[in-house]
């Protein structure tokens, strides 16, 4: 299975570090959430629940520019916790 880089549209709530967003897959579809950091509206999903948001109009996937922008930005958050070298 693939990720997908996708920019949120909608926002359910938010906690004190996260924020997320409940959704149904179908008519009779459990509730789904997905839930990504505060401050930012980037998040990578699986293929599938993403193309779900896609369609729906609740995401839209991120611009080359953006995919860029959030691999510097992860990867200067793991630097900065001591996780790579």
């Amino acid at each position: 299975m693939t990720d997908a880089y996708i920019v949120m549209n909608q926002v359910s709530g938010q906690g004190p570090d996260s924020q997320w967003f409940d959704f149904k897959a179908g008519f009779y579809a459990p509730v789904t959430r997905v839930e990504w950091e505060l401050g930012t509206m980037h998040i990578v999903l699986p293929q599938t629940t993403a193309d779900i948001l896609i369609r729906s109009g609740y995401a839209r996937l991120m611009t080359s520019q953006e995919r860029e922008e959030y691999a510097l930005s992860t990867k200067s958050e793991t630097t900065s916790k001591g996780d790579a070298p």
